[in-house]
């Protein structure tokens, strides 16, 4: 799919979320409006939901409070419900990242990550010993522990808050048992994170730069930005193209990809191209949304360089944590499939405290 300025859709998203990561206010908001401007109004939320869960979760766990996805069509063209898409954007940028879902989903498996203290909720009636250990370790803010224990208690607990992500997650397309994993560790993470005050308020100015892009839409100056080569990789067609092969030929035929019919070409081209057709502009301009593709020949998609390229910021929750396993992947959601196998678990003594002893020589 094409968006109004002849980018691809999928690299916009994928240019979106790379913005945020690196905190590039302007460049987000650009993304942001061609996405809104282009009718994908479904896809900016999406990929806005997809940024806080892997960047910002646990920085900003109060983002996804009171946010309002819009899903009706004629909330596309509405100019307030696009400013409150820009200012949940901005939120996302100026937040701190972080990527402790990411880590937690790459690294707790069949194995207990840590022990906890006694420290843990007064007045509650505990199950088990596994179900004491859980409140324990939501009450200290050791959220690997609680993903670990949920699912050792087969996710079968009334311990995690419900903040309805499963069924949001599901309205912008994000389904499958990938996801699944995704938004029930998610779920965990934010009961085990207290809410972070950030001064959110959006500059006149940024907005004032979102303004002037829409008095220009549809000519060839609104191409204001190029797609970043390194948000490819594995999440866009020209992802997972190698090198030898490339979407250049579809900008070339782009006029026989939008026309459609029955209207007079000469109108289509005067409304779809105002300023000249794609075959006339310089090979800068035609890069910014078109080129080769990502791979080298036979070279495979991988958890560990998805990891490499987009999870680069500290992890609250698993400290020294770098990279993830090197497992064959087609989305960043694949890490939620990586520790699925069940084993015997050993539960004695989850509660019992480890303390350090100091030995004199």
């Amino acid at each position: 799919m094409i968006t109004k300025h002849f980018y691809r859709l999928d690299e916009v998203k994928a240019a979106l979320m790379y913005a945020i990561k690196k905190g590039r206010v302007l460049e987000a908001a650009f993304w942001c409006e061609e996405l809104t401007c282009s009718g994908y109004w479904i896809e900016a939320w999406a990929t806005l939901l997809q940024s806080w869960l892997w960047f910002c979760l646990a920085t900003n766990p109060a983002w996804i409070q009171n946010r309002i996805f819009f899903t009706e069509e004629d909330e596309i063209n509405n100019e307030e419900g696009k400013d409150i898409l820009h200012q949940a954007c901005y939120n996302l940028c100026i937040a701190k990242k972080d990527n402790s879902l990411w880590a937690v989903l790459a690294t707790v498996g069949s194995e207990m990550p840590d022990r906890v203290c006694g420290k843990r909720p007064d007045g509650l009636n505990y199950e088990s010993e596994l179900d004491a250990y859980l409140c324990a370790a939501i009450c200290q803010g050791k959220a690997a522990c609680a993903w670990w224990a949920v699912k050792a208690l087969d996710y079968k607990t009334g311990r995690i808050p419900d903040i309805f992500l499963e069924s949001l997650m599901e309205s912008v397309g994000f389904v499958g048992s990938a996801w699944d994993q995704v938004s029930r560790c998610a779920t965990v993470l934010v009961a085990c994170t207290p809410d972070n005050e950030y001064d959110g308020s959006m500059s006149p100015v940024l907005m004032e730069q979102v303004r002037a892009w829409r008095a220009i839409r549809l000519n060839r100056k609104a191409r204001v930005y190029a797609i970043p080569d390194e948000c490819l990789y594995g999440l866009t067609e020209r992802g997972r193209m190698e090198r030898n092969r490339g979407t250049m030929e579809e900008l070339y035929k782009i006029h026989d990809i939008l026309y459609t019919g029955p209207e007079d070409v000469e109108e289509f081209y005067a409304s779809v191209f105002p300023d000249d057709i794609p075959d006339e502009w310089s090979l800068a301009d035609q890069r910014k949304s078109h080129g080769p593709g990502s791979l080298r020949k036979g070279e495979t998609i991988t958890l560990k360089k998805f990891g490499l390229i987009w999870m680069t910021d500290p992890c609250m929750y698993v400290w020294g944590f770098h990279e993830s396993p090197c497992h064959e992947a087609t989305g960043l959601e694949d890490v939620g499939l990586v520790h699925m196998a069940k084993e015997d678990l050993v539960m004695d003594g989850l509660l019992k405290s480890v303390h350090k002893q100091l030995v004199i020589d």
